[in-house]
């Protein structure tokens, strides 16, 4: 697939250069957009925006297809490898370093002014850049805080506006939190790494240690300090038993997020790592609980940098061979920029404004996003450590391997020290390809 890619993108740079020259022509175009949504109420809200925007460019024309969640990688890749992909797409930040790394998508540099990107806030920029070269706009961002029930603290006798900020508070407040049947059953929990998904727990659990993954070229999946994370991790299985622990998850309802945010809202498990969105889950299932909820960063190791959160968004990308990148590009910037549309879509989710100008619009401030100054304070606090996904090809491998290893820990299965040398040797060797 790469190769094919790569010998389209020589065959077509005569082409795309001489759409990217000069602004929008007379001749009316139509702009081609491939989308990962469908959800009804997504479309409509994406939907919404067209009219508004054709009116104001009467010669751009929109055409949404509406490809799915489980479609748009590998239909977007076939398509600029048969020449023919569409003018833009949407799909997450993850996929921006294998996509650029492969030539799939194409750098917006030369559309972006230090004005645009003044507009977002600064980790997005990061978090889409590749090789010194960025390669997409936002229109939603992702952080991940500790959830917590107030009614639980109350109960057992902890202040409900004072959080744990250490590991250590962690761990003392979960135990006062978790409430036991003479076989050992976990009837209440007050916090278990990995409950009630892995995914998140175990890239989460590193940043709280001061961990890394990857940096300056180099792959840190068995740095002492993810080493001492999942050790801590694995200390609450040594603590409370493999299949207790089971048994409990399942209960809760592993990665379902409706179900699991009823454990946490409803209070069977006391505090739980998750993202902004979950509100919208749980409004769902205990929408009477909603005031009985807080959030806070997680806590971090003692010494440790302190750990604001880590970050992912879902951007707009403009496919090599887009016929019309320049009047894609056009549309992104109008859509990312609409009041109307992204404070509704906030609304529809609870997801984070990825406009710094819209974050403090009084509609979102006030009520759109649940406890608004808690995630206003780790983007605008300095000293929070804001992190992104590793910025290299095929980082969704890695950290799907992250996962595997984590689970593995959890398991007992192995050491964390063991877990961890077997993912920095896959790690290493996936990487080499690309060197």
């Amino acid at each position: 697939m790469k190769k094919s890619i790569m010998l389209m993108v020589g065959m077509l740079v005569t082409v795309m250069v001489l759409s990217l020259i000069g602004p929008a022509g007379a001749e009316k175009v139509t702009v081609t957009w491939w989308g990962k949504q469908n959800e009804p109420l997504n479309l409509e809200i994406f939907d919404s925006i067209v009219p508004d925007f054709e009116a104001a460019y009467p010669n751009i024309q929109i055409k949404r297809t509406s490809v799915g969640y489980d479609k748009i990688i590998e239909k977007t890749l076939s398509a600029v490898a048969a020449g023919v992909p569409p003018d833009m797409a949407d799909c997450w930040s993850r996929q921006v370093p294998t996509w650029a790394e492969a030539g799939a998508i194409m750098p917006i540099d030369e559309y972006m002014s230090d004005e645009d990107w003044g507009e977002l806030w600064p980790v997005l920029r990061k978090l889409l850049t590749y090789k010194g070269k960025a390669y997409g706009l936002p229109y939603c961002m992702n952080l991940f805080l500790l959830y917590y029930n107030k009614l639980r603290y109350r109960q057992a006798g902890l202040d409900p506006n004072s959080p744990p900020t250490t590991i250590a508070q962690l761990d003392e407040y979960s135990e006062l939190l978790t409430e036991l049947a003479g076989d050992g059953t976990i009837l209440k929990a007050g916090f278990l790494p990995g409950v009630p998904g892995t995914s998140l727990a175990s890239q989460m659990i590193v940043r709280a240690f001061g961990g890394e993954l990857y940096k300056d070229g180099e792959v840190l999946a068995n740095c002492p300090e993810n080493v001492e994370a999942y050790t801590w991790a694995q200390g609450y299985a040594d603590k409370y038993g493999v299949k207790q622990i089971e048994k409990f998850r399942a209960f809760v309802g592993r990665d379902t997020r409706v179900v699991a945010a009823g454990a946490v809202f409803s209070g069977d498990l006391a505090m739980w790592m998750d993202g902004n969105w979950q509100y919208a889950y749980g409004m769902r299932v205990a929408p009477e609980a909603q005031v009985n909820i807080a959030v806070t960063p997680f806590p971090t190791r003692a010494g440790a940098p302190k750990f604001g959160s880590i970050t992912e968004c879902d951007p707009f990308v403009i496919p090599t061979g887009s016929k019309h990148p320049q009047e894609a590009l056009t549309f992104i910037k109008f859509f990312i920029n609409n009041d109307t549309v992204m404070l509704r879509w906030a609304d529809k989710g609870n997801t984070n404004q990825p406009s710094i100008r819209l974050w403090n619009h009084p509609m979102f401030k006030e009520g759109w996003l649940p406890h608004w100054e808690v995630y206003n304070m780790i983007l605008s606090d300095e000293s929070y450590n804001i992190y992104p996904h590793p910025l290299i090809p095929e980082n969704s491998a890695y950290l799907d391997d992250l996962k595997v290893a984590f689970e593995e820990v959890m398991a007992k299965a192995k050491t964390p020290q063991a877990a961890l040398d077997d993912l920095q040797k896959r790690e290493e060797a996936r990487l080499a390809r690309y060197q």
